[in-house]
């Protein structure tokens, strides 16, 4: 879990360790970056809206290396779908 806002990764974790799933998360997504490489995630989930490397940057870091390229991706935000566009 990858999100800047930590009341966020509090909410989300607790929910997913709820059903039983192991969380490890940070606010900081260049370590989130490094996390995955070390701990090969069975899923990613990472805010869009990121201070240094947003979401977006994220996936195409994981994307570009054969040890994460696999590894299923979430994005998770607060952004209207129009501010996307």
């Amino acid at each position: 879990m990858i999100d800047n806002d930590p009341i966020v990764i509090e909410n989300v974790t607790e929910l997913l360790e709820d059903f039983g799933y192991r969380v490890i998360s940070t606010e900081d997504s260049q370590k989130g970056i490094q996390m995955a490489r070390s701990d090969a995630p069975d899923l990613v989930v990472c805010d869009i809206l990121q201070p240094v490397v947003d979401g977006f940057g994220v996936l195409e870091t994981l994307k570009e290396s054969a040890d994460t390229k696999d590894i299923p991706f979430v994005f998770l935000s607060a952004l209207d779908s129009e501010v996307l566009q």
